[in-house]
């Protein structure tokens, strides 16, 4: 009495098959320098530059997505990991993934794309 249940195994699944498409995704956006969906906050992205750094973020999310999914079927099982130092690399790659995209929308809010500048729509 007094433990929290344990995890279900099969939300770890659920966490790599996340990673697995972030990490495709990821590493087409990289390639191509094309982003396939533009939803939300993407829009803002235009340039090859910012697209590429969007795409590594999500290289490195997907990183971070099997770290989770990884700690989450140890704690199903009751175990702790070792070594424990490893999970100090869990709360850098986040934070790397984030300012990656940051970067990518700073890159892009400094310059205008060059379709709205030929239309007369310049900001």
């Amino acid at each position: 009495m007094g433990e929290l249940p344990a995890p279900p195994v099969e939300m770890a699944f659920v966490i790599y098959a996340i990673a697995a498409a972030a990490m495709v995704l990821g590493i087409y956006v990289v390639l191509s320098g094309h982003l396939p969906i533009r939803l939300g906050f993407l829009k803002e992205i235009w340039s090859t530059r910012a697209t590429r750094l969007i795409g590594l973020s999500y290289v490195v999310w997907s990183f971070f997505a099997v770290w989770l999914g990884r700690d989450l079927a140890l704690l199903s099982r009751h175990t702790v990991p070792s070594p424990s130092w490893l999970e100090m690399l869990f709360f850098p790659t986040f934070i790397a993934s984030l300012a990656l995209q940051w970067w990518a929308y700073q890159i892009d809010r400094r310059r205008t794309p060059s379709s709205s500048v030929a239309n007369g729509r310049g900001a």
